[in-house]
């Protein structure tokens, strides 16, 4: 279920949002057309990826528990 990072440094991964400050939002999740576009004109990162959370309840033995996962792609579909 976990897998390491695909990153060889990991400590300078950076994380980039979208804003729009004329409507007062800051640190926007980047949607994946957005994420698409940012990749394929990219001229400043050796790599790029792009994540999603969501909470889900775990079942099985004994009482579900709420947990939070994560779902990354870290190259090109």
């Amino acid at each position: 279920m976990l897998r390491p990072l695909e990153y060889t440094e990991p400590d300078r991964l950076v994380r980039l949002f979208t804003a729009n400050p004329s409507e007062g939002w800051y640190y926007m999740p980047v949607s994946y057309p957005n994420y698409s576009d940012w990749r394929e004109q990219n001229e400043s990162f050796a790599d790029m990826g792009i994540y999603t959370y969501q909470v889900r309840n775990l079942t099985g033995e004994g009482d579900p528990e709420r947990v939070v996962t994560v779902r990354a792609r870290t190259r090109s579909p």
